[in-house]
């Protein structure tokens, strides 16, 4: 799908799945417990119906899968992007807000990503990320 109008993030509304780990399918969850305080005077419901996603959210973190497949629509989608935060850690592991992120934008519009330049950086690794070895 291309899309003609850059500012349109358009996707059809059948569910397709897309591939998280536990840090960010909780961070998924963390965003929809508080995402009626990240958007001023916006109610949880008036930024959607979160009870398929929730549902969906736990039924694949119950999975003992490393990476887990999350079903999700446009508008649900559209809409995590909006409110995960670009840097988030759950303690010192991953950045799962950038990985989350970035796979959230995949998802809306794959084709402003092309596939080697992806594996080359990898998903989780954020630009200008400290290594173990930095001392920080």
């Amino acid at each position: 799908m291309t899309a003609t109008n850059p500012d349109d993030w358009g996707l059809p509304q059948t569910d397709k799945p897309i591939v998280l780990s536990q840090g960010e399918l909780l961070l998924c969850d963390w965003i929809i417990c508080g995402a009626s305080r990240l958007i001023p005077e916006a109610g949880l419901l008036e930024l959607g119906n979160w009870t398929t996603l929730r549902l969906g959210l736990w039924q694949a973190i119950a999975t003992n899968a490393e990476s887990r497949p999350l079903a999700l629509d446009g508008s649900d989608a559209r809409t995590l992007l909006a409110l995960c935060p670009t840097t988030f850690r759950w303690g010192v592991g991953d950045d799962v807000g950038f990985s989350l992120k970035m796979k959230l934008a995949r998802f809306i519009a794959p084709e402003l990503f092309h596939d080697d330049e992806n594996q080359a950086q990898g998903d989780s690794a954020a630009p200008g990320a400290a290594t173990k070895d930095a001392g920080v």
